[in-house]
Protein backbone atom coordinates (compact mmCIF):
# COMPACT_ATOMS: atom_id res chain seq x y z
CA UNK A 1 0.00 0.00 0.00
CA UNK A 2 2.85 2.39 0.79
CA UNK A 3 4.60 1.58 -2.49
CA UNK A 4 1.53 2.61 -4.49
CA UNK A 5 1.55 5.97 -2.67
CA UNK A 6 5.24 6.42 -3.46
CA UNK A 7 4.65 5.57 -7.13
CA UNK A 8 1.86 8.12 -7.32
CA UNK A 9 4.03 10.82 -5.80
CA UNK A 10 7.03 10.03 -8.04
CA UNK A 11 4.84 10.21 -11.16
CA UNK A 12 2.67 13.05 -9.79
CA UNK A 13 -0.44 10.98 -10.48
CA UNK A 14 -3.38 9.82 -8.34
CA UNK A 15 -3.46 6.08 -7.76
CA UNK A 16 -6.78 5.69 -9.55
CA UNK A 17 -5.14 6.93 -12.76
CA UNK A 18 -2.29 4.47 -12.35
CA UNK A 19 -4.90 1.70 -11.95
CA UNK A 20 -6.46 2.61 -15.29
CA UNK A 21 -8.55 5.71 -14.68
CA UNK A 22 -11.57 6.54 -12.59
CA UNK A 23 -15.13 5.75 -13.60
CA UNK A 24 -16.69 8.06 -11.00
CA UNK A 25 -15.84 11.26 -9.15
CA UNK A 26 -17.54 10.28 -5.90
CA UNK A 27 -18.83 7.24 -4.07
CA UNK A 28 -21.22 6.61 -1.18
CA UNK A 29 -19.71 5.63 2.18
CA UNK A 30 -21.80 3.61 4.57
CA UNK A 31 -21.41 4.30 8.27
CA UNK A 32 -20.38 1.03 9.88
CA UNK A 33 -21.07 0.47 13.57
CA UNK A 34 -21.64 -2.25 16.13
CA UNK A 35 -25.19 -3.11 17.19
CA UNK A 36 -26.46 -2.11 20.59
CA UNK A 37 -29.78 -2.25 22.39
CA UNK A 38 -32.50 -0.53 20.33
CA UNK A 39 -32.63 2.85 22.10
CA UNK A 40 -28.84 3.28 22.17
CA UNK A 41 -28.56 2.19 18.56
CA UNK A 42 -31.22 4.65 17.46
CA UNK A 43 -29.40 7.53 19.14
CA UNK A 44 -26.12 6.54 17.49
CA UNK A 45 -27.72 6.26 14.06
CA UNK A 46 -29.45 9.61 14.33
CA UNK A 47 -26.21 11.26 15.42
CA UNK A 48 -24.43 9.72 12.44
CA UNK A 49 -27.15 10.95 10.08
CA UNK A 50 -26.38 14.47 11.24
CA UNK A 51 -22.86 13.99 9.86
CA UNK A 52 -24.40 13.48 6.42
CA UNK A 53 -24.41 9.70 6.06
CA UNK A 54 -27.24 8.17 4.04
CA UNK A 55 -26.22 4.49 4.25
CA UNK A 56 -25.62 2.48 7.43
CA UNK A 57 -24.41 -0.96 8.43
CA UNK A 58 -25.11 -2.40 11.88
CA UNK A 59 -23.36 -5.57 12.96
CA UNK A 60 -22.37 -8.10 15.59
CA UNK A 61 -23.44 -7.20 19.13
CA UNK A 62 -26.50 -9.16 20.31
CA UNK A 63 -27.62 -10.15 16.79
CA UNK A 64 -27.92 -13.92 16.44
CA UNK A 65 -26.66 -14.35 19.96
CA UNK A 66 -29.87 -14.01 21.96
CA UNK A 67 -33.21 -14.75 20.27
CA UNK A 68 -35.31 -13.91 17.21
CA UNK A 69 -37.33 -11.23 18.99
CA UNK A 70 -34.20 -9.34 19.99
CA UNK A 71 -32.83 -9.53 16.45
CA UNK A 72 -35.96 -8.08 14.93
CA UNK A 73 -36.29 -5.39 17.61
CA UNK A 74 -32.80 -4.12 16.76
CA UNK A 75 -33.44 -4.04 13.02
CA UNK A 76 -36.87 -2.46 13.48
CA UNK A 77 -35.38 0.28 15.66
CA UNK A 78 -32.60 0.94 13.16
CA UNK A 79 -35.00 1.30 10.25
CA UNK A 80 -37.23 3.62 12.27
CA UNK A 81 -34.23 5.76 13.20
CA UNK A 82 -33.00 6.36 9.65
CA UNK A 83 -36.32 6.34 7.83
CA UNK A 84 -37.32 4.62 4.58
CA UNK A 85 -34.98 6.46 2.21
CA UNK A 86 -31.59 5.49 3.64
CA UNK A 87 -29.84 2.20 2.95
CA UNK A 88 -29.51 -0.26 5.84
CA UNK A 89 -27.22 -3.30 5.93
CA UNK A 90 -27.02 -6.01 8.60
CA UNK A 91 -23.85 -7.91 9.52
CA UNK A 92 -24.39 -11.07 11.57
CA UNK A 93 -20.67 -11.44 12.20
CA UNK A 94 -20.55 -15.20 11.73
CA UNK A 95 -16.76 -15.16 11.57
CA UNK A 96 -17.02 -14.79 15.34
CA UNK A 97 -15.69 -17.79 17.24
CA UNK A 98 -18.24 -20.50 18.06
CA UNK A 99 -20.95 -19.16 15.71
CA UNK A 100 -23.94 -21.39 16.46
CA UNK A 101 -26.15 -21.00 13.36
CA UNK A 102 -26.36 -22.62 9.95
CA UNK A 103 -28.15 -22.37 6.63
CA UNK A 104 -31.76 -22.63 7.82
CA UNK A 105 -31.27 -19.94 10.47
CA UNK A 106 -29.72 -17.65 7.88
CA UNK A 107 -32.52 -18.24 5.37
CA UNK A 108 -35.22 -17.56 7.96
CA UNK A 109 -33.37 -14.45 9.13
CA UNK A 110 -33.06 -13.17 5.58
CA UNK A 111 -36.85 -13.39 5.21
CA UNK A 112 -37.29 -11.27 8.32
CA UNK A 113 -34.75 -8.74 7.07
CA UNK A 114 -36.55 -8.43 3.74
CA UNK A 115 -39.44 -6.83 5.63
CA UNK A 116 -37.12 -3.94 6.55
CA UNK A 117 -35.67 -3.31 3.06
CA UNK A 118 -32.18 -4.48 3.98
CA UNK A 119 -29.64 -3.80 1.23
CA UNK A 120 -27.52 -6.82 2.10
CA UNK A 121 -27.11 -9.48 4.80
CA UNK A 122 -23.44 -9.91 5.68
CA UNK A 123 -21.63 -12.95 7.06
CA UNK A 124 -24.75 -14.91 8.05
CA UNK A 125 -22.80 -18.18 7.87
CA UNK A 126 -19.37 -19.33 8.96
CA UNK A 127 -16.81 -17.96 6.51
CA UNK A 128 -15.68 -21.37 5.27
CA UNK A 129 -19.22 -22.64 4.52
CA UNK A 130 -19.10 -21.99 0.79
CA UNK A 131 -21.80 -24.57 0.02
CA UNK A 132 -24.14 -22.89 2.51
CA UNK A 133 -23.43 -19.51 0.94
CA UNK A 134 -24.16 -20.83 -2.54
CA UNK A 135 -27.58 -22.10 -1.43
CA UNK A 136 -28.33 -19.00 0.64
CA UNK A 137 -27.43 -16.57 -2.13
CA UNK A 138 -29.65 -18.50 -4.51
CA UNK A 139 -32.66 -18.57 -2.14
CA UNK A 140 -32.45 -15.47 0.06
CA UNK A 141 -34.86 -12.59 -0.65
CA UNK A 142 -32.08 -10.15 0.30
CA UNK A 143 -28.60 -9.97 -1.17
CA UNK A 144 -25.80 -11.83 0.61
CA UNK A 145 -22.30 -10.49 1.30
CA UNK A 146 -19.09 -12.05 2.62
CA UNK A 147 -15.36 -12.39 2.05
CA UNK A 148 -13.65 -10.21 4.64
CA UNK A 149 -11.57 -13.04 6.13
CA UNK A 150 -10.30 -14.40 2.79
CA UNK A 151 -6.74 -13.64 1.70
CA UNK A 152 -5.04 -13.63 -1.72
CA UNK A 153 -6.97 -13.81 -4.96
CA UNK A 154 -6.77 -17.61 -5.15
CA UNK A 155 -9.01 -17.82 -2.06
CA UNK A 156 -11.67 -15.76 -3.82
CA UNK A 157 -11.78 -17.71 -7.08
CA UNK A 158 -14.25 -20.44 -6.01
CA UNK A 159 -16.52 -17.86 -4.33
CA UNK A 160 -16.66 -15.88 -7.55
CA UNK A 161 -16.95 -18.80 -9.95
CA UNK A 162 -19.69 -20.47 -7.89
CA UNK A 163 -21.45 -17.15 -7.29
CA UNK A 164 -21.51 -17.82 -3.57
CA UNK A 165 -22.31 -14.19 -2.78
CA UNK A 166 -23.99 -11.20 -4.37
CA UNK A 167 -21.45 -8.78 -2.86
CA UNK A 168 -17.80 -9.73 -2.40
CA UNK A 169 -15.91 -8.05 0.45
CA UNK A 170 -12.11 -8.24 0.16
CA UNK A 171 -10.09 -6.17 2.63
CA UNK A 172 -7.14 -4.34 1.07
CA UNK A 173 -5.17 -4.61 4.32
CA UNK A 174 -5.53 -8.42 4.30
CA UNK A 175 -5.49 -9.60 0.69
CA UNK A 176 -2.05 -8.31 -0.27
CA UNK A 177 -2.57 -4.66 -1.13
CA UNK A 178 -4.06 -2.70 -4.01
CA UNK A 179 -2.70 -4.86 -6.83
CA UNK A 180 -4.24 -8.03 -5.44
CA UNK A 181 -7.57 -6.41 -4.58
CA UNK A 182 -7.80 -4.77 -8.00
CA UNK A 183 -7.41 -8.17 -9.65
CA UNK A 184 -10.03 -9.72 -7.33
CA UNK A 185 -12.45 -6.94 -8.18
CA UNK A 186 -11.96 -7.31 -11.91
CA UNK A 187 -12.57 -11.05 -11.78
CA UNK A 188 -15.72 -10.50 -9.70
CA UNK A 189 -16.90 -7.94 -12.26
CA UNK A 190 -16.39 -10.47 -15.05
CA UNK A 191 -18.87 -12.71 -13.20
CA UNK A 192 -21.45 -10.02 -12.44
CA UNK A 193 -20.66 -9.82 -8.71
CA UNK A 194 -20.54 -6.50 -6.91
CA UNK A 195 -17.49 -5.59 -4.82
CA UNK A 196 -17.89 -3.82 -1.49
CA UNK A 197 -14.49 -3.51 0.20
CA UNK A 198 -14.32 -4.48 3.84
CA UNK A 199 -12.97 -1.44 5.67
CA UNK A 200 -13.02 -2.16 9.40
CA UNK A 201 -9.46 -0.82 9.71
CA UNK A 202 -8.20 2.79 9.46
CA UNK A 203 -8.41 5.92 7.35
CA UNK A 204 -5.45 4.65 5.34
CA UNK A 205 -7.53 1.65 4.29
CA UNK A 206 -10.36 4.01 3.34
CA UNK A 207 -7.98 6.07 1.20
CA UNK A 208 -6.97 2.92 -0.68
CA UNK A 209 -10.60 1.85 -1.06
CA UNK A 210 -11.58 5.20 -2.58
CA UNK A 211 -9.03 4.78 -5.36
CA UNK A 212 -9.87 1.11 -5.92
CA UNK A 213 -13.59 1.77 -6.10
CA UNK A 214 -13.08 4.78 -8.36
CA UNK A 215 -11.74 2.42 -11.02
CA UNK A 216 -14.16 -0.49 -10.47
CA UNK A 217 -17.20 -0.99 -12.64
CA UNK A 218 -18.84 -3.16 -9.98
CA UNK A 219 -18.71 -0.74 -7.04
CA UNK A 220 -21.22 1.49 -5.24
CA UNK A 221 -20.04 1.87 -1.63
CA UNK A 222 -17.04 2.07 0.68
CA UNK A 223 -17.10 1.18 4.37
CA UNK A 224 -16.57 4.08 6.78
CA UNK A 225 -16.03 2.96 10.36
CA UNK A 226 -17.68 5.51 12.67
CA UNK A 227 -17.22 6.99 15.15
CA UNK A 228 -13.57 5.98 15.24
CA UNK A 229 -10.39 8.03 15.81
CA UNK A 230 -8.31 5.66 13.67
CA UNK A 231 -10.57 6.67 10.80
CA UNK A 232 -11.29 10.33 11.51
CA UNK A 233 -8.07 11.52 13.15
CA UNK A 234 -5.45 10.29 10.67
CA UNK A 235 -6.34 12.98 8.12
CA UNK A 236 -5.05 16.55 8.35
CA UNK A 237 -8.41 17.76 7.02
CA UNK A 238 -11.40 15.70 8.23
CA UNK A 239 -13.39 14.04 5.47
CA UNK A 240 -16.70 15.67 4.64
CA UNK A 241 -19.65 14.20 2.80
CA UNK A 242 -21.54 16.17 0.19
CA UNK A 243 -25.23 17.01 0.41
CA UNK A 244 -26.22 13.59 -0.94
CA UNK A 245 -23.98 11.63 1.41
CA UNK A 246 -21.10 10.93 -1.00
CA UNK A 247 -17.31 11.22 -0.64
CA UNK A 248 -15.24 12.80 -3.40
CA UNK A 249 -12.49 10.72 -4.99
CA UNK A 250 -9.17 12.54 -4.34
CA UNK A 251 -7.14 13.64 -7.36
CA UNK A 252 -3.82 14.53 -5.70
CA UNK A 253 -0.63 12.49 -6.18
CA UNK A 254 -0.66 9.05 -4.59
CA UNK A 255 -3.57 8.69 -2.21
CA UNK A 256 -4.16 12.42 -2.42
CA UNK A 257 -4.44 12.97 1.33
CA UNK A 258 -2.27 14.72 3.88
CA UNK A 259 -1.90 12.69 7.04
CA UNK A 260 -2.26 14.31 10.44
CA UNK A 261 1.14 14.09 12.13
CA UNK A 262 -0.43 14.87 15.50
CA UNK A 263 -3.25 12.35 15.08
CA UNK A 264 -0.90 9.58 14.03
CA UNK A 265 1.55 10.42 16.83
CA UNK A 266 -1.23 10.18 19.39
CA UNK A 267 -2.83 7.03 17.99
CA UNK A 268 0.51 5.24 17.59
CA UNK A 269 1.72 6.19 21.07
CA UNK A 270 4.47 8.48 19.88
CA UNK A 271 5.50 7.52 16.34
CA UNK A 272 6.27 10.59 14.23
CA UNK A 273 5.89 10.56 10.46
CA UNK A 274 8.09 12.50 8.06
CA UNK A 275 6.35 14.22 5.16
CA UNK A 276 7.49 12.99 1.76
CA UNK A 277 9.78 15.37 -0.12
CA UNK A 278 9.19 13.66 -3.47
Amino acid sequence: MALWDILGKVTNQPIHRLLGGKLRDRIKPYASMLMEEPEKLQAKLQSTMQRGFRAFKIGWGPFGRRDDAADEAIVRAARAAIGPDCELMVDAGASDAFWPHGYKWALEKSRMLANYQITWFEEPLRPDDIDGFVDLTRNSPVRIASGEVLTRRQSFLPWIERRAVDYLQPDVTKVGGLTEQHRIGQYADDHGIMMVPHGWNTGIGLAADLHLMATAGNARWVEFLTPEPYMDDVFETPLKLDAEGFLAIPDGPGYGFKWSTEGIRRLSQGISITESRI
